[in-house]
């Protein structure tokens, strides 16, 4: 389920009658779909290859996460995937195109348009390796890195994934 619009609280004047709220619900429809890696090779290969199914196995785990990570996000619902985060109107997106690095005034900003929307705590936000490098390097105005990170930003969970692109720019500067 889905909630629209929520309940509405209002104050009681004793022995009045109670006014009540009519909540609407929606629903969040889930479609089970399927991702597959086939690889072929010869039998004679695989009998003769030492370990080759550990790796093999290895190597399908690596290609299978890193496509539920793309759809995860940038998914687009067509073809038989899945749509991803950046298509559904109920995730919160925070544009920084306009800042050249990500800093931890950009995270506390993201926090903040969070605490506006009355967001739930388990808050997260995703960079790819780069930014997450980046964000770690920070340091303070005597350029020194910091030990400690700001309340606001460290209310948000950091993932990071390669799925994310690094070719951008913004700010007049590239990250590449």
């Amino acid at each position: 389920p889905r909630m629209i619009t929520g309940p509405v609280a209002g104050w009681h004047v004793e022995n009045a009658p109670l006014s009540g709220s009519e909540p609407s619900f929606g629903a969040t429809f889930l479609q089970a779909k399927t991702l597959a890696c086939l690889v072929t090779m010869s039998v004679e290969l695989f009998e003769d290859s030492a370990g080759l199914d550990a790796f093999l196995e290895n190597a399908m785990a690596e290609a299978l996460a890193a496509e539920i990570d793309r759809a995860a996000i940038v998914g687009t619902g067509t073809g038989g995937s899945p749509g991803g985060i950046l298509i559904d109107p109920d995730v919160q997106t925070y544009d920084l195109q306009s800042a050249a690095f990500p800093t931890y005034g950009d995270i506390m900003s993201m926090s903040g348009l969070l605490d506006e929307e009355n967001a739930p705590e388990g808050r997260t936000y995703l960079v790819n390796p780069k930014i997450n490098t980046l964000i770690d390097l920070a340091v303070d105005g005597t350029g020194n890195y910091l030990y400690q990170i700001p309340v606001a930003a460290a209310k948000l969970k950091r993932l990071v994934t390669n799925q994310i692109p690094t070719g951008i720019t913004a700010g007049g500067s590239s990250i590449n």
